[in-house]
């Protein structure tokens, strides 16, 4: 990186688990497929199309059929519907366990660009590649998203340890560029070996859409991801807070040396002044009022 500091080059290493914070956008996209997933369920179970397939799959699923007859909405669509109650829980958990670490890294939009471009992108790996299937047989699922989150955090962080349940019972802890790596040698290896059941191109595409992106991302130096240092202002409360009021203030005007003293009436108005909008809002003459007040005492009305 021609000795520039990466973004990401001095994040601790630490291990993947529950409880990790998630922020509004991941939230979001899962709350969002749960919901959108049983109502999949219902619609599905009580109308089915010529195909034999659940109506909401036919015309949100991803399928050559439905781009055929301009259902332009399906390689987004698609993400958000699933085969099974297994098949949206690991996605979700998918979701949860990258969303949050790469949401709070990348910010909100950025995020939200690589969600759903590794997952349009996936389905289109999934239609080159799936050509002899049935022109009507859909894709679904939230796989292509969740691998380009694996991806983009295997760029970002590729020395992170990920610790697996193998089987649900097998602990292997692994960092999270072998791990996606090794994912993606499993899909190659699927994709001709398998029955089809499952979109093994759609991880794979989606995937290495993440990682690409990720490797763009993490070459973002440091510095421009931080605030800019706060101005020398900024430091003393008073002047902070007379530039950051809501109040305009008012003009500027000395006090001149030789005015009378100050009556109780200037005096007391200038400290419902302090008390309502705070001692920075006070001008130049209000602030000679006071002083002049606290050494010699102010008079009282004649």
């Amino acid at each position: 990186m021609n000795g520039t500091t990466s973004m990401y080059q001095r994040q601790p290493q630490m291990r993947l688990s529950f409880g990790r914070p998630w922020g509004p956008v991941t939230k979001t996209l899962i709350i969002a497929s749960v919901a959108v997933f049983f109502v999949q369920l219902m619609l599905d179970h009580l109308f089915v199309d010529a195909y034999g397939r659940g109506i909401m799959t036919a015309v949100f699923g991803l399928s050559r059929h439905g781009l055929s007859h301009v259902m332009i909405w399906q390689p987004v669509t698609y993400m958000f519907l699933h085969g099974g109650f297994l098949h949206v829980l690991f996605n979700m958990m998918g979701v949860y366990f990258f969303g949050g670490e790469l949401e709070h890294s990348l910010g909100a939009k950025r995020f939200i660009k690589l969600y759903f471009a590794s997952g349009v992108l996936g389905g289109i790996g999934w239609l080159l590649f799936s050509l002899d299937n049935p022109h009507w047989v859909p894709c679904i699922g939230a796989s292509g998203g969740v691998f380009g989150l694996l991806g983009a955090y295997a760029a970002i962080f590729p020395a992170r340890k990920i610790t697996l349940l193998v089987f649900l019972v097998l602990p292997v802890t692994l960092r999270a560029r072998t791990l996606a790596i090794g994912l993606a040698v499993l899909s190659v290896w699927f994709m001709y070996r398998s029955d089809g059941n499952i979109a093994h191109a759609a991880h794979l595409a989606g995937g290495i859409v993440g990682y690409v992106w990720g490797m763009r991302l993490a070459r973002i130096p440091l510095r421009m991801r931080r605030p800019p240092p706060p101005p020398a202002w900024a430091r003393d409360p008073i002047e902070r807070h007379r530039r950051t009021s809501p109040y305009i203030p008012e003009p500027e005007e000395e006090y001149p040396e030789d005015d009378p003293e100050p009556s109780v009436e200037e005096v007391n108005a200038i400290l419902e002044k302090i008390q309502e909008r705070g001692i920075g809002s006070l001008t130049r003459r209000e602030r000679k009022i006071l002083e002049r007040a606290a050494s010699g005492g102010g008079r009282g009305n004649e």
